[in-house]
């Protein structure tokens, strides 16, 4: 009976052992068949890749490229700008290293489009313009100088009329505040042509012009074509000053043209003891290790005085020493001598006759000390 069972259970046996085999095989069929379907996926997805990438090198290459011709256009216009506007040939020499620099900044333009917006740095070209541009500002701004002086009051008298500055009988000089009744105004305009800041290590070069400007308080009403409240004008200085001349004296001032020259002045009453304003020139501030001093020529003339040489005029030649220290503050001295060539006036009379005045020639001197407390109950 067990040899029975035996052989029936061998049939069993063979075909399960059959459909096992049968099973692996297939499964091993099944895993080649994965795994070369992933090996083709991959194969396919680096072509894409790859094939991307060219894309974006390619595209990268052209804005290059492009980016590139627009800055050589540009560079070449600016040159040609700038030379038309200075008549100047500038000529820009770049070294390997600048080319390099260029390329990146160029490089990293055009990548930024693609991985954000990158700060490049300013190539030497802009800074030395702005620069230029920087210190042409600041020399036009030193260069120009205004200054001025201005005052315009009004008031009434008891009447209701106008008011009239007051002023004592035969004086030449009245007290100012409250006591001036018009407008008036000194416009100075000042140009450094040449060294504005003044550098001790090379000479400057300036000029001043001042206007006189005054009118009456009847101004707005009055008709100015007769003469009555117009407006005056005067050019009350017009000279060039040069600095820093000789190594020597680097503080000596020559000066020529027409000024107001050390005028000696009184604020209260507008009264000046010394008024040596006029057309000349001369040198100031010499040094004279225990003080200052100046000399100049100077000449005036009368325009209501004729003669037969022309307009009387007065020459004067002035010499002045200052700024010595002494007891109680400064010290100075100053001396001055004109002469005047005179003539003969003819005049005619009312009855038709001409009558004919000498006018004598003359000359003289005049001299003075000047005493000057610095810090005197907050003025001097």
């Amino acid at each position: 009976m067990f040899r029975e069972l035996t052989k029936r259970r061998r049939p069993h046996i063979g075909r399960t052992v059959f459909y096992l085999v049968i099973i692996v095989c297939t499964s091993s069929v099944a895993r080649s068949q994965d795994a070369e379907q992933q090996l083709q996926q991959l194969k396919e997805q680096l072509e894409m890749t790859t094939r991307q990438l060219e894309q974006r090198i390619s595209t990268l290459e052209q804005q290059l490229g492009k980016q590139k011709d627009a800055k050589e256009q540009k560079s070449a216009s600016d040159q040609q700008s700038s030379a038309v506007q200075h008549d100047k040939k500038a000529s820009i020499v770049q070294t390997p290293e600048t080319i390099q620099r260029s390329l990146f900044e160029q490089s990293n333009e055009v990548g930024g489009k693609f991985q954000g917006q990158l700060p490049s740095e300013p190539t030497y070209d802009m800074l030395r313009e702005a620069d230029e541009q920087i210190a042409k500002l600041q020399e036009r701004e030193n260069a120009f100088e205004f200054h001025g002086y201005f005052r315009s009051g009004f008031g009434l008298n008891g009447r209701g009329g106008q008011q009239v500055a007051f002023e004592a009988p035969g004086a030449q000089a009245k007290y100012r505040l409250g006591n001036e009744a018009d407008s008036y105004a000194e416009l100075i305009f000042v140009n450094n042509w040449v060294n504005p800041d003044h550098d001790s290590d090379k000479a400057w070069f300036r000029s001043e012009f001042l206007i006189e400007a005054n009118t009456s308080n009847s101004e707005d009403f009055a008709n100015s074509s007769n003469g009555v409240g117009s407006d005056q004008f005067r050019v009350r200085e017009a000279f060039v000053q040069a600095g820093n001349v000789f190594e020597i004296q680097p503080h000596a001032k020559f000066w020529a043209g027409e000024r107001y020259y050390r005028r000696q002045h009184i604020d209260s009453d507008d009264f000046f003891p010394l008024d040596m304003s006029g057309y000349g020139g001369g040198v100031e501030d010499l040094d004279l290790k225990f003080g200052k001093a100046a000399a100049a020529f100077i000449g005036v003339a009368r325009p209501d005085v004729v003669t037969q040489n022309g307009n009387m005029t007065t020459s004067h030649i002035d010499a002045t020493v200052y700024d010595v220290k002494g007891p109680l503050g400064l010290w100075g001295v100053w001396f001055d001598y004109a002469s005047s060539k005179g003539g003969q006036i003819t005049s005619a009379s009312s009855t038709g006759s001409s009558t004919v005045t000498n006018v004598p020639s003359s000359n003289g001197y005049a001299y003075g000390i000047r005493h000057q407390r610095l810090e005197w109950h907050g003025g001097y």
